[in-house]
């Protein structure tokens, strides 16, 4: 009897000790590296990050995503991949519309880490607006008419005048009204 008892307290200590010692080196955490400016909907940005046990020692794992969560909380995952050193790895991450997004990290065997939310600005527009092209391209358009001596003949030039415009017909919408 008193080795039926021994040999149950000893199972139920090793037990114990073995469930002790595996979840002590059972979490993680993860630091990203710095976000480069405020993301923008449609946009890819290399999203780099170090997995660190216990968070201080870099550590190697064989599966890391990053995961974004829309509005409905539905996931979607970007793959990590080795970069650099040992724990460190880098997510192409595309946030597929403008508003504030739920993100985390997969640690491998570690526990899933929250990062938090980040707000997601609006597509950059494919072209410039009208109103920007006529800023940039007027003014130039007027420095290279002056400096090329691309003034008209006095009759064009009088003929412009009446309509407003003086020079290569674009000193009105330029802050050069002389002639350089």
């Amino acid at each position: 009897m008193k080795r039926i008892t021994t040999i149950i307290v000893t199972g139920a200590l090793l037990t114990v000790a073995l469930a002790t010692t595996a979840s002590a080196g059972g979490w993680a955490v993860t630091t990203l590296d710095e976000i480069p400016g405020q993301p923008r909907a449609g946009e890819s940005y290399e999203i780099g990050y170090t997995i660190r046990q216990h968070g201080i020692e870099p550590v190697g794992v064989d599966n890391t995503v990053i995961r974004i969560f829309d509005g409905d909380g539905l996931p979607e995952d970007f793959p990590g991949r080795p970069d650099g050193p040992v724990g460190h790895y880098v997510a192409d991450v595309t946030f597929p519309d403008a508003g504030e997004w739920r993100w985390s990290v997969t640690q491998g065997f570690f526990a899933e880490q929250d990062l938090g939310a980040i707000t997601v600005g609006e597509p950059m527009s494919a072209f410039p607006s009208p109103l920007t092209i006529l800023r940039v391209a007027l003014p130039m358009a007027a420095v290279l008419c002056r400096r090329a001596g691309g003034y008209p003949e006095q009759s064009r030039a009088a003929s412009w005048s009446r309509l407003g415009h003086t020079g290569c017909g674009l000193a009105p919408y330029t802050s050069l009204s002389q002639p350089v």
